[in-house]
């Protein structure tokens, strides 16, 4: 029964990222291109501020990963399974990754196309999301901490 739940959990989380993948892929906007192919300072300054801030919550994401394997492990040589909070934790960990990968991949897109608007639907909803799946894996985490 537990694996049913836990199937029918993963299902809905590759549903969610398969629609938000369409969603994005399909909005529309529109931007200022950069002028001479060459960024501003000003943009440069974006650039490396949402790179910086990718970066911490990746780095902070993967650590708590790395301990939620730790608490998994230490609980199966205990015979003891997962607790559906770890699960949580490490599943929106994982998607903390993916979105910091997606806030990558469009940061790369636009340049490449030739414009940068760090505030359009791409860029800010990925880094929204990757901070607030990050923001859940440590509630969930925390109330595993403090509740078993």
């Amino acid at each position: 029964m537990r694996r049913v739940g836990l199937i029918l959990v993963i299902a809905i989380l590759v549903a969610g990222v398969l629609l938000f993948g369409y969603f994005m892929g399909h909005v529309s906007f529109s931007a200022v291109k950069i002028k001479d192919n060459h960024l501003t300072e000003v943009q440069q300054k974006q650039v490396d501020i949402f790179l910086q801030m990718t970066s911490l919550l990746t780095g902070c994401a993967t650590l708590t990963l790395g301990g939620i394997g730790a608490l998994i492990w230490d609980r199966k040589k205990n015979t003891k399974n997962p607790t559906p909070q770890l699960l949580t934790a490490a599943a929106c960990s994982a998607l903390s990754l993916y979105f910091a990968y997606l806030s990558y991949q469009y940061l790369l897109w636009m340049l490449d196309h030739g414009f940068l608007d760090l505030s359009n639907n791409f860029a800010a909803v990925t880094s929204l999301a990757q901070f607030f799946a990050f923001f859940a894996s440590i509630v969930a985490l925390a109330d595993f901490v403090f509740v078993a």
